[in-house]
């Protein structure tokens, strides 16, 4: 029984990582890389020729404020307060991000992000 009990805490240890990393998308294995992905709580919008951009990244904040342009984005035309095109910032790593940023886009606008 001895010789079965080191072999069987490294499964469970193993079991445990992999239900860990379960909890996270693709490409994310922490959850500090998890809270960098969705950007925590930061939040921006920045209106710009007639639309308004939403952002939930400091980084991604920093950049559109030099270029003026997101690197990847979902648009909803038409669907922000009297009828102005919204878009917002995604991830890939974290679809998390743009469900946050619509949920509060709606919540400070009195719209609905669908």
């Amino acid at each position: 029984m001895r010789r079965w009990l080191p072999i069987l805490c490294i499964v469970v240890a193993s079991a445990a990582c992999a239900a860990e990393s379960d909890k996270y998308p693709p490409g994310v294995t922490t959850a500090k890389q998890y809270q960098e992905a969705i950007g925590g709580s930061f939040y921006a919008e920045h209106p710009k020729d007639g639309r308004v951009y939403v952002i939930g990244r400091e980084a991604t904040n920093a950049s559109f404020q030099k270029t003026g342009e997101l690197q990847f984005a979902k648009t909803y035309v038409g669907a922000g307060p009297n009828g102005t095109t919204v878009v917002l910032e995604v991830n890939d790593k974290a679809p998390q991000l743009a469900e946050r940023l619509a949920a509060e886009y709606s919540k400070r606008n009195g719209v609905s992000l669908q």
